[in-house]
């Protein structure tokens, strides 16, 4: 409505149709055709059955209050128990459409969120590497502070505030 009568009120407007005018008698709001991430805007007029002419591809969507599948399936088989003609590929909820459409985000998700896991696993298991090593090099330091008088608790403070810097710097 917005391309076609800027600035005008576009309910009562006409519209050349395959088979004449058309009114418009509603507007409805931007919509996604292919899935919810789609990004570009697309036109919609959706026309009377009866004057869309003979095309193969028809969509059929049906408001419930709940149990959206079974619905679905419900009025497909009135369909195709009324109409032989018709061929029916798709019954399903708007819930089950969704996520089919986020199902590759969600595979996207999970598989970055384990590579990061693993990454910071790594991460782990090399800064601990590096602060025992770095420990190790110091054992003969730390056994003449005891012997000169250094408490436990005293030596394992100057190894975790020594070894903070490069552990928060590996972090970073």
């Amino acid at each position: 409505a917005r391309a076609f009568w800027p600035g005008r009120e576009p309910l009562g407007q006409t519209l050349s149709g395959r088979n004449g005018p058309v009114v418009v008698v509603g507007i409805v709001e931007d919509i996604r055709v292919v899935g919810l991430e789609e990004r570009q805007k697309t036109a919609e007029i959706y026309f009377p059955l009866r004057l869309s002419g003979a095309r193969r591809d028809r969509v059929l969507l049906i408001r419930t209050a709940g149990g959206g599948d079974e619905v679905a399936r419900r009025v497909a088989a009135a369909i195709v128990g009324e109409r032989r003609d018709l061929i029916v590929t798709r019954a399903e909820s708007i819930q089950t459409t969704l996520s089919a459409t986020v199902k590759a985000r969600q595979f996207q998700s999970l598989l970055f969120g384990t590579f990061a896991a693993a990454t910071l696993t790594l991460l782990g298991v090399g800064m601990s590497g590096i602060v025992a090593m770095h420990t190790a090099a110091r054992r003969r330091e730390m056994g003449v502070r005891m012997a000169l008088g250094a408490t436990g608790s005293t030596v394992r403070r100057l190894v975790v505030l020594e070894n903070l810097a490069p552990v928060w710097a590996g972090l970073v």
